[in-house]
């Protein structure tokens, strides 16, 4: 058996982690210079009992303009001051650090931007 599907038989074995993110659409310059993008704003890893395992509130970047973000604030429940949080790259880390202790494992999944 290769070495992913051994470990997705062990990751399904010992409880399914499920990750849950919201996300809001930002811009950033005027003009030809314009850029648009979505952002994670909130990142979580739930067990297949939905108990959490891992929950961030994630910082939207700085110097954009948020232009979408009903999807988080109503679905997601989330307040719009998306100055709160940790930075991306923190959640990152947390996220990469859940799977490298080897008892978890996320399959295509990306936090980018």
């Amino acid at each position: 058996t290769p070495p992913l599907q051994r470990r997705r038989a062990a990751w399904w074995a010992s409880g399914v982690r499920r990750r849950i993110c919201e996300f809001i659409k930002v811009r950033q310059g005027k003009g030809e210079t314009l850029q648009t993008w979505e952002v994670t704003v909130s990142v979580g890893v739930v067990s297949e009992e939905l108990e959490t395992i891992l929950y961030a509130r994630v910082q939207a970047p700085p110097r954009t303009q948020v232009f979408d973000d009903a999807f988080a604030r109503t679905q997601g429940k989330l307040e719009p001051d998306w100055t709160l949080g940790v930075r991306l790259e923190v959640a990152q880390a947390l996220v990469r650090g859940l799977l490298e202790d080897g008892q978890s494992l996320l399959v295509g999944w990306q936090i980018a931007k």
